[in-house]
């Protein structure tokens, strides 16, 4: 999740999520791994149950409306996918340094049911102290 998150860095995630409505484009995310049992895996939610969600040339498109990404790096670079459509209870999810990032480009959308909770807070470094975004 570079480089809204670093390796080494400690956070703070909400349990639990109550209901699919709770569940915003920008939130970060954990999740059980997709293919990888017992592993978890922390994104950042582009798509909620209904978009339509492309990449052109690694900007994201909604609806055919591009999207500002304040949290991404400006020299981050990306691909092109889709069109696709993100189906009722799923999220379609994405690293934030896309060019390595293993997300729903290559294995698909998050189910509702398994999402761990949402990551809100950095406690360490203390340096680094705050909400995440």
């Amino acid at each position: 999740m570079l480089p809204a998150l670093l390796d080494q860095e400690r956070i703070l995630v909400q349990p639990w999520i109550p209901s699919p409505e709770t569940i915003r484009r920008g939130d970060i995310i954990v999740f059980k791994a997709p293919h990888t049992p017992g592993k978890s895996f922390i994104k950042r939610v582009i798509g909620i149950p209904g978009d339509i969600i492309e990449l052109r040339r690694g900007e994201v498109v909604i609806h055919g409306r591009r999207q500002a990404e304040f949290f991404l790096p400006a020299t981050a670079v990306g691909t092109s996918f889709g069109p696709h459509r993100v189906g009722e209870g799923l999220y379609f999810v994405l690293g934030d340094h896309r060019a390595i990032s293993s997300d729903s480009r290559h294995w698909g959308l998050v189910p509702h049911d398994a999402i761990q909770g949402k990551a809100v807070l950095r406690y360490w470094p203390p340096s680094s102290f705050g909400f995440l975004s």
